[in-house]
C-alpha cells in the first residue's frame, strides 16, 4: 500500500542476500518509454474493508522473508 521505487526493491534484494548494493543503470529504450509503467502502488482499501486487520510487511521485510524462506531453500517451490 506504499509507493516504493525499483531502486528500493533492488537495494532490499542486495540486503537480503547480505551483499553490497551494486546497481548499474541503463537508459530506457526510446521505443518503450511510453509503454513503461513508472509508478505502481497496491491499493489495499478493499482488503481492509473486507476485514483484513493484520499488519502488513514492508518491502524490506517481505523481500528478506522471500529470499530466506523460498529462494535460499533447497526446493524454492515449497
Amino acid at each position: 500500500g506504499t509507493a516504493r521505487s525499483y531502486n528500493d526493491l533492488a537495494a532490499a534484494i542486495f540486503a537480503a542476500l547480505n551483499r553490497e548494493t551494486s546497481i548499474e543503470y541503463i537508459d530506457m529504450p526510446e521505443n518503450l518509454r511510453k509503454q513503461y509503467q513508472y509508478f505502481t502502488e497496491a491499493k489495499v482499501e478493499k482488503l481492509k474493508r473486507a476485514g483484513y486487520q493484520a499488519s502488513m510487511n514492508g518491502l524490506e521485510a517481505g523481500i528478506a522473508d522471500y529470499v530466506a524462506n523460498y529462494l535460499n531453500n533447497d526446493d524454492p517451490y515449497l
